[in-house]
């Protein structure tokens, strides 16, 4: 029987780069909420219990996210990874389950890169796993430092990190998978003697490995699913991103996109065989369209449902009703 796994979600944070009012998994990107994406490819992965460490805007948080298997924690102040997890740890499990950390913002990892994180995680049976990239410009990352013989031993955020660590290439994702008695004894051994005065979650893989802990690495296929979502400029690169698998999925599955660079089709809609869509098209929410449509250029179809064979004519809006 495989090792039961909880997510813990870090969500608390504001996001000030983002200027806004808003807590920072509450802004929507293709369709959905950060957050939203987050769980959502959790679940996907296989991942049947939740914790999400809320602080700005706790309450909306909290009102978005409810549902079976989802508990919160509440991070009143933010002093660091460390100190959600902190936060969080009577919710945790303390023996042998994984819990899989993961961030609020990063609504691009596929469920499947997850899996294949666990699936190393428990091949190794190891205590600690780390999600890694190798980007073609780390900065800003906290790099991943090793030893002579490949062997994590610590990771250091960039703004600690002397010159030679700066030049390691393998950078940390922010996402780990721990053996859950490790990571509640690493807990009370964080200390924020580092250049932000906070705790950092990174800190644990250097008290896991100095315990003589197995601690793994496995690095992401694509660099670029691993973008945390920091400035608006951002969030709108990942947005073309989500959209974009939503109509490559379905081209695949016979869907006709006449021209996918000027076409919105949010993750939720469900299209039919055969049918085709115009430029220009913006399709969202529950929209339900069935096989052999055409919907024309500039329509705008949100909760709409379209049945068999039927056509919308260029620049119609359908809001919540059916044809």
């Amino acid at each position: 029987m495989s090792t039961p796994v909880i997510s813990l979600i870090l969500a608390a944070g504001l996001g000030t780069r983002m200027r806004s009012e808003r807590a920072k998994v509450l802004h929507r990107v293709g369709g959905r909420t950060l957050v939203e994406w987050v769980i959502s490819a959790l679940s996907d992965a296989g991942v049947e219990r939740h914790i999400v460490v809320v602080g700005h805007q706790a309450d909306e948080v909290r009102a978005l996210c409810a549902a079976p298997g989802v508990g919160f924690a509440l991070q009143s102040e933010q002093k660091g990874t460390g100190h959600a997890a902190q936060c969080a740890r009577d919710e945790l499990p303390s023996g042998d389950e994984l819990v899989l950390v993961t961030v609020g913002d990063a609504p691009l990892v596929l469920p499947e890169t997850y899996r294949a994180m666990l699936d190393h995680h428990r091949a190794h049976d190891a205590d600690a796993t780390i999600l890694t990239a190798f980007p073609p410009d780390p900065t800003g990352y906290g790099r991943v430092i090793r030893d002579e013989s490949g062997r994590v031993q610590r990771i250091v955020e960039q703004r600690d990190a002397t010159e030679a660590e700066r030049a390691v290439g393998e950078v940390n994702s922010g996402i780990y998978a721990l053996r859950a008695s490790k990571l509640q004894g690493s807990l009370d051994r964080l200390r924020a003697d580092n250049d932000q005065g906070e705790l950092y979650l990174t800190d644990t893989v250097a008290a896991i490995a100095d315990d003589d802990g197995t601690v793994r690495a496995i690095a992401a296929d694509d660099p670029d699913e691993l973008m945390g979502i920091n400035t608006r400029a951002q969030m709108a690169e990942a947005g073309r991103v989500l959209i974009g698998r939503k109509l490559e999925a379905l081209m695949t599955a016979g869907v006709t996109i006449e021209l996918p660079s000027a076409t919105w089709i949010e993750p939720t809609v469900q299209i039919g065989r055969d049918t085709i869509i115009a430029p220009f098209a913006h399709l969202s929410g529950g929209t339900e369209i069935g096989s052999g449509c055409r919907i024309g250029t500039g329509a705008i179809l949100h909760d709409a449902k379209i049945e068999n064979g039927l056509s919308v004519p260029p620049g119609e809006r359908i809001l919540g009703s059916a044809r």
